[in-house]
């Protein structure tokens, strides 16, 4: 029975204190707000507040207010420390230029890829249209490039008979030829581009220059662009 008094005291206490600290957290209102330059809110509620302004809504919206465009009055409302305020400020300004920064860098990265992305992809059309298409035995790899024995991919027509004797054309046949005399060196080409020991793709038929095998270093080995099949 003593416990419930002393519970039934303690409730009252608290609903006595409750009010009056709600009241003290209560919102900030204003009928009018006047600020710096002449302009005027109407019905103003205050929302949010920092140590740089605080944010209303008002009859035609919302708005945040700058501390350094209001009046003594309504900075002291807020308790505002104008050293604090800078202080805050400054590492707004730096973060916002750090984000602007690192954007700028991801922007500038996205275009880098997409710029390689298009190049590529032009090279490989090119390739397709203008290079040979060719099958390559890998002999060697290096950090640039592939040593290979290639052959030239052709395809001759056929002819076949349907079941009632006429003759029409057929499928394709594939045939390889030899690409070079000897050994060339695929320039870009990659190990992980290949199957089995076996590089697909084309050729740019042209020899630019002309590089050295470590095993024969005074025999000079045709260098060609490669690209490879898709």
């Amino acid at each position: 029975m003593l416990m419930f008094r002393y519970l039934l005291i303690a409730l009252f206490c608290c609903s006595s204190i409750l009010p009056a600290l709600f009241a003290e957290e209560a919102s900030i209102e204003f009928e009018e707000l006047q600020v710096e330059g002449g302009k005027v809110y109407r019905d103003c509620k205050v929302t949010a507040s920092d140590a740089e302004g605080f944010l209303i809504r008002h009859s035609g919206g919302m708005a945040r207010i700058s501390f350094f465009d209001v009046g003594k009055e309504i900075q002291e409302q807020f308790d505002f420390d104008p050293v604090e305020a800078l202080r805050t400020y400054k590492t707004r300004l730096e973060e916002e230029r750090m984000r602007r920064k690192q954007l700028l860098l991801e922007t500038e990265k996205q275009k880098a890829a997409i710029a390689r992305r298009d190049a590529i992809r032009e090279q490989e059309r090119i390739a397709r249209e203008e290079w040979i298409p060719v099958q390559a035995e890998i002999i060697d790899q290096t950090e640039t490039g592939l040593f290979v024995n290639a052959q030239r991919i052709t395809f001759v027509p056929t002819k076949v008979k349907s079941t009632l004797g006429f003759e029409r054309d057929g499928p394709p046949k594939r045939i390889l030829k030899p690409f070079s005399s000897g050994t060339i060196f695929l320039e870009k080409a990659k190990m992980s581009d290949s199957v089995e020991g076996k590089w697909l793709g084309y050729v740019h038929p042209q020899s630019a220059k002309g590089t050295s095998h470590p095993k024969f270093p005074k025999k000079t080995v045709p260098v060609h662009l490669a690209v490879p099949r898709q």
